[in-house]
């Protein structure tokens, strides 16, 4: 899978961001490509995923044709391959026809319960146990905001797959895969 960065608009600060989201997933991607396929046992059905770099807080995983967006307000190295990481999360379970996000149906809750199941794994694997702490902090604190509606039922989800061992999170998962539906999983 090749992911093509680029900034949404030529602009200098969002070209400047592009260019760091490039430098730190160039330097990352083959560990973290590798990992996403030894943790879920799938790949990637997309060949070429585009991604903007936007002028917005927010980073979204887009699907199929949709770019994916990454927010361009200056954070850290390990926040921008973690937004990386997160939203190739979204394009995998998508792509294998795992989402839970469609259209009809907007539940970011379950959609974020089905990838608590193998972020924390793909990032220890690929990154090492240190910045899977960093992880937390990321997902839990930075992305959805201290004030987010979500917070409360992120942290039981991040917390229950956490609660769960490599090899519980990795039975569900697999069951997910098998079953192709969310619901008789979770």
């Amino acid at each position: 899978m090749r992911l093509i960065i680029k900034p949404e608009k030529p602009n200098f600060r969002l070209i400047v961001e592009a260019q760091a989201y490039k430098e730190v997933w160039k330097a990352n991607s083959r560990k973290i490509l590798k990992a996403f396929r030894d943790i879920t046992h799938l790949d990637f059905k997309q060949k070429v995923i585009t991604a903007h770099v936007h002028d917005n807080i927010i980073s979204l995983s887009g699907y199929r044709r949709t770019p994916m967006k990454l927010h361009g307000r200056g954070r850290t190295s390990d926040d921008k391959l973690f937004t990386i990481v997160h939203e190739l999360c979204h394009r995998l379970l998508g792509g294998n026809g795992l989402r839970t996000l469609t259209p009809e149906s907007l539940s970011k809750l379950d959609d974020h319960k089905l990838m608590y199941l193998f972020e924390s794994d793909v990032v220890r694997a690929a990154l090492g146990n240190e910045m899977t702490e960093k992880l937390e902090t990321f997902e839990l604190r930075d992305s959805l905001g201290k004030d987010s509606i979500y917070l409360k039922e992120y942290l039981e989800a991040w917390q229950c797959a956490m609660n769960m061992t490599l090899q519980q999170r990795q039975e569900k998962l697999n069951n997910l895969i098998t079953a192709k539906r969310y619901d008789k999983v979770l």
